[in-house]
């Protein structure tokens, strides 16, 4: 491999992981991006959880609304625990 007969340029080395570890590298973006879109979304469902908890309570709604951000909450929270040991292993096999 001769790395000193081509130039390097600020796209080659972009290039350079996804060409040692593909896989590894199209996985850790894929999770990078989902990470980021769960943020806003555990924010709009909390908000979600709180005013169904107030319309069950102050409005005497049905108790069985308040089932399904609960869930969603309770989701976030075990994606959350999952994907920490997965993205560790990533991080190992991708650098």
């Amino acid at each position: 491999m001769q790395l000193l007969s081509t130039k390097l340029t600020f796209r080659k080395a972009l290039a350079i992981p996804f060409r040692i570890t593909p896989v590894a590298n199209m996985l850790a973006n894929i999770l990078s991006l989902i990470n980021i879109a769960i943020a806003p979304i555990n924010i709009l469902v909390t908000a979600y959880f709180i005013n169904t908890a107030l319309a069950v309570v102050a409005e005497g709604q049905d108790v069985n609304r308040i089932v399904l951000p609960l869930v969603a909450m309770a989701a976030f929270s075990v994606y959350g625990y999952l994907t920490w040991p997965l993205q560790g292993l990533l991080n190992r096999h991708s650098l």
